[in-house]
């Protein structure tokens, strides 16, 4: 940039003062004492809201001051008129050798958010503002753009992972900064910036004396967290301050056009370096296809057309020919298998209750469908997620392919819930009986699908942080515990997202009353009208218990049961709604009967009634045995419904005890798995129903503004994906 900026001296206007005023050592910060600057070039041109241009210069973060791209400052500030920010920050070799990476990066975010507080005193729109820097300076500029909600306000980075910035605006918080997206920019101009401090500090570069930079800036080479962290041991923090690993999936988080250039002969920052940041912008619109079974409920709504000419599987025995369809959805590529002797019927699993028997077939051929339909529509992935049990041979099958077209394929297997496993006898399956590598997948002459998908997937995920931990025990593996154990490195949880667009009681179609945590009124008439629906005594001050599942054992009947008779005395209601076990249906009829003041029970399911008991009940129980991330818990913090849950799973997760977190509860858990648990937990919800009616609606509204979104879901998918690219 330096010699780029010499060239400018060629030119008559690089330094006409008529057209700016300069406002020069501008002092916006001074953390640990250190003052910043910056020089604040403005156009005499008559007007007061310019585009406003924040530079910062390169040096390796270790050389160099704003001095650097002066002339470049002061020949956009001659020539057009922008308010340019010519920008200070720390540098590693400061305050003797001891300033980390995340303050120097905390000094260019505080930068922009004083630039947007003060900019108007100097002509500036703070809502028109472009970063840009050559090198470090395109790397800092780069973690504006990807990680400008990335914050705290308080804490250390290790503990945290997000940016404390320099400088903070009064009464702001971090959470207004991210949630207002008071860092956003409109626009980036990026100049052979390396993107990715990751690998070379990995790999003994950047912190060493293979980093000419420290010798240059006569400083001893360090950690750039300090010494007692390193990237072999601590990679999410070098990944944190890594651009490449932080861009936003763009369902997330659009972000403003970024120009990026780079010199051909560099050997500092290569252009191979740039074209992998390009690349993973890219890939933050992930391309996406979905593939799944031509299932009858499918047929009967779509009448598809074929992608390609049929295709066939030969097994030893068996010949299946099958058509792949295709389908637009949101823009997506979903292809169906089409072959109805295994997927033209009624229900997707079962039928009464019963799992079909040759299940284990029909999801094994799918298996193999599958990847036969990607090298007919010639779709070579970079990685394929497979969800749950049926689709756990495809690592398998992958793994074993000797095709060629999927040597670069990764697979990610994803467990929604591992009390279900596909345990068949390899009898059943044709399609796998020949296959030359089955026999090792055989025990007792039974294949457990779940158990070949964790050890043939390159990594696996579930569907919340603390049921990765729980599938880590025996009792919460069902049995795969040793499996999992072996694989721990590469199994994480990602909480699972809420569609609050279809579970928000502001624009709920189905409510007879829309309400919100802002006015919060509308949901007393909800839970009248439930009350009617139900049969139940129009009683607004009685506090309503409501339930909306399947009625199994695993949602937590088993302590609902035993207990009732003692919740009955208590001055409650209860709703019941739900399919299942018939016996805990007959059960429940005859709680109903006894108590029809009380208790009412619907046999069945309906959206409307989901949503009804949503928003008209005070307490929704979700009392699971085991719930690896479960949704009703979120619907129900989103109506105000306080959810009463076992700490399991997600639900531990999702909803905050007062026992834990006064300041913060969202509702209330229990974790002896006993019906006596259950019993107290609801017996400390009513007492707070009772005694604390303020505290009560308080909690209310805070459950309303909790969000767990698909967006964020999605980012930390994408970050799983880029994790498992090979670094070139």
């Amino acid at each position: 940039m330096y010699l780029i900026s010499k060239l400018y001296s060629l030119d008559k206007n690089i330094n006409n003062k008529k057209n700016y005023s300069l406002s020069k050592n501008v002092i916006w910060a001074s953390p640990k004492g250190f003052d910043l600057a910056m020089d604040i070039y403005s156009p005499t041109k008559v007007g007061d809201s310019f585009p406003v241009l924040v530079m910062f210069h390169g040096g390796g973060f270790l050389l160099r001051r704003k001095y650097i791209i002066e002339n470049m400052a002061q020949y956009i500030a001659s020539n057009y008129d922008y308010v340019v920010c010519n920008v200070d920050y720390r540098l590693l070799r400061d305050q003797k050798n001891s300033v980390t990476f995340d303050e120097l990066i905390g000094d260019s975010f505080g930068a922009v958010l004083w630039i947007k507080e003060n900019i108007s005193n100097y002509k500036g729109n703070k809502d028109s503002i472009a970063v840009t820097g050559d090198s470090a300076g395109a790397y800092i500029s780069a973690m504006i753009v990807n990680s400008g909600n990335k914050i705290a306000t308080s804490g250390s980075f290790s503990d945290h992972l997000c940016i404390r910035p320099s400088y903070v605006p009064e009464s702001i918080s971090a959470d207004d900064i991210k949630n207002k997206n008071l860092l956003d920019v409109q626009a980036a101009v990026l100049s052979y910036g390396g993107y990715n401090l990751y690998s070379p500090a990995l790999k003994g570069i950047f912190e060493t004396r293979k980093n000419p930079f420290w010798t240059l800036a006569l400083s001893k080479p360090r950690g750039i967290f300090g010494n007692n962290f390193n990237a072999q041991e601590n990679p999410e923090m070098y990944k944190a301050i890594s651009p490449i690993y932080n861009i936003p999936n763009v369902d997330e988080r659009k972000l403003p056009p970024q120009f990026i250039t780079s010199a051909s002969e560099d050997r500092v920052t290569p252009v191979h370096a740039i074209e992998e940041y390009v690349e993973a912008l890219k890939d933050a619109g992930h391309d996406v296809s979905i593939i799944m079974p031509y299932y009858q409920a499918i047929r009967h709504q779509f009448t598809l057309a074929t992608a390609c000419t049929q295709q066939t599987l030969f097994t030893q025995n068996k010949v299946y020919p099958f058509d792949i369809r295709q389908l637009k959805w949101n823009d997506i590529d979903v292809y169906f298998v089409d072959y109805p002797p295994y997927f033209d019927r009624g229900d997707l699993y079962s039928s009464t209750y019963q799992a079909y028997q040759d299940n284990g077939e029909r999801f094994s051929f799918f298996c193999g469908a599958a990847l036969m339909t990607m090298q007919s529509l010639a779709l070579k992935p970079d990685i394929i997620h497979c969800h749950d049990w049926h689709t756990a041979m495809l690592p398998f099958l992958l793994k074993h392919d000797s095709s060629g077209e999927f040597t670069q394929t990764k697979s990610v297997f994803t467990i929604h819930n591992a009390a279900f496993q596909g345990v068949h006898q390899l009898d059943s399956i044709p399609f796998l009986q020949q296959h030359p590598a089955i026999s090792a997948q055989v025990h007792g002459g039974y294949i457990n699908m779940l158990q070949t998908g964790i050890e043939y997937a390159d990594k696996i995920t579930t569907v919340s942080p603390n049921y990765a931990q729980e599938l880590l025990t025996n009792l919460g593996s069902h049995g795969l515990h040793d499996r999992l154990v072996t694989r721990h490195k590469d199994l994480s949880g990602i909480l699972n997202g809420c569609d609050y667009t279809q579970w928000n009681p502001a624009t709920d179609p189905h409510l007879p009353k829309n309400y919100s945590a802002d006015d919060i009124r509308g949901k007393q008439y909800c839970k009248q009208i439930l009350q009617q629906q139900t049969g139940l005594p129009d009683k607004p001050h009685t506090p309503l218990i409501g339930m909306v599942c399947r009625l199994t054992e695993q949602k937590g009947f088993g302590y609902i049961l035993p207990m009732l008779d003692e919740l009955m005395e208590h001055n409650v209601q209860l709703v019941i709604v739900g399919t299942g076990d018939p016996s805990v249906c007959m059960d429940l009829d005859e709680y109903a009967h006894n108590h029809p003041h009380q208790f009412a029970f619907i046999n069945g399911f309906s959206t409307e009634h989901a949503h009804w008991v949503e928003a008209g009940a005070d307490f929704f129980l979700m009392p699971s045995q085991f719930e690896p991330c479960g949704l009703n818990q979120m619907y129900s913090l989103a109506y105000g419904t306080l959810p009463i849950v076992r700490a399991v799973g997600g639900l531990k997760d999702t909803v905050i005890d007062p026992k834990d977190d006064a300041q913060n509860a969202t509702g209330f858990a229990f974790s002896l798995p006993i019906p006596e648990g259950l019993l107290t937990c609801i017996r400390r919800a009513l007492l707070f129903y009772y005694e604390h009616p303020d505290r009560f609606k308080a909690m209310q509204q805070r459950a309303m503004h909790t969000r767990f979104t698909w967006q964020k879901a999605a980012s930390e998918y994408s970050s799983l994906y880029q994790q498992m690219q090979p670094d070139e």
